[in-house]
């Protein structure tokens, strides 16, 4: 189970409308917002994460992906908002602490709503631009390396839409659709926009062109899910593995 769905009726309450009040601001600039539930917290972004939600007994605590640098801006956004008290890290020794130096601790429906403009802050400074996606290195038409006697290998491989592929990326966020793994979190800055894309429905396998529509035919997900999902043909779905992992996890 997520840590959405082990927490308490009011902490649930509470992250499911902080996520809809974001998610109404920014669909007004025709923006999506993706909310993944992970094992340890929910996290919302657009093209990537801007906010992390830990479910605390009765309330959320939310943690922005914004740096120190950004102090004086959110203490602006916070004067006339009495409900919120914005606080720190007392230690910010990794990357990680770093870029989540901002958190706020809310209980109720009102300091929730006096919250968003803060999470509106932190999505506006941290949407990567769809040029910064890139194929990965299993992803690209590259040439095969092979150990030993050298061969001559013909291979026929279909050709992806790296535009499609940001689109993708830029509806569903760099997370994993399946285990819900964060590459920044994990990594920091060289792990920002890295994910693979999967096919919902096997490219290779299809004759000639055919549009790709990025919201219905793809998915992120990271390669060790990727891998796992072409582990048969045709591919396991999504919601297989996820179920396999939810049934294995217990």
């Amino acid at each position: 189970m997520t840590a959405h769905e082990k927490s308490s009726d009011e902490s649930r309450e509470l992250c499911d409308l902080l996520f809809s009040s974001v998610n109404d601001e920014l669909q007004n600039k025709l923006q999506v917002v993706t909310r993944n539930e992970g094992e340890n917290w929910c996290n919302c972004g657009i093209t990537t994460r801007f906010a992390y939600i830990y479910h605390r007994r009765n309330g959320i605590r939310v943690y922005l992906y914004l740096k120190e640098s950004h102090e004086s801006d959110l203490n602006t956004l916070t004067e006339n908002r009495p409900t919120i008290k914005l606080q720190h890290r007392s230690k910010k020794k990794s990357s990680w602490e770093q870029s989540t130096y901002f958190f706020l601790d809310i209980d109720s429906e009102e300091e929730t709503r006096a919250a968003t403009p803060l999470l509106l802050y932190a999505a506006n400074k941290v949407k990567v631009r769809p040029n910064s996606y890139f194929l990965q290195p299993s992803e690209e038409n590259a040439s095969e390396l092979l150990e030993g006697k050298r061969f001559t290998v013909q291979v026929s491989r279909a050709e992806r839409s790296t535009e499609a592929r940001g689109k993708c990326i830029e509806i569903f966020g760099p997370c994993c659709s399946v285990c819900g793994f964060d590459f920044e979190r994990t990594y920091g800055e060289i792990g920002s926009g890295f994910i693979h894309v999967h096919h919902l429905n096997l490219i290779a396998g299809a004759k000639g062109q055919r549009q790709v529509d990025p919201r219905t035919d793809l998915r992120p997900v990271c390669p060790n899910c990727h891998e796992m999902l072409h582990k048969k043909t045709p591919p396991f779905s999504i919601e297989e593995l996820v179920a396999r992992i939810s049934k294995i996890k217990g």
